[in-house]
């Protein structure tokens, strides 16, 4: 999934930037930031561990 990660580096950037709001006192959440994140990670990752469960 890391490996995965390092394809995503704009939508990583957004969800960092938002984390960090959220720690500088902003009331705001980044569930949208981390699901767009994470879908592209999915698309990454899905394929490579499904080929090894077959």
């Amino acid at each position: 999934m890391e490996e995965c990660a390092k394809e995503c580096p704009s939508l990583k950037h957004h969800l960092d930037e938002c984390n960090e709001r959220v720690e500088n006192g902003s009331s705001e959440n980044c569930i949208e930031e981390f699901f767009h994140f994470m879908h592209c990670a999915d698309e990454c990752a899905a394929p490579k561990i499904f080929a090894t469960t077959k």
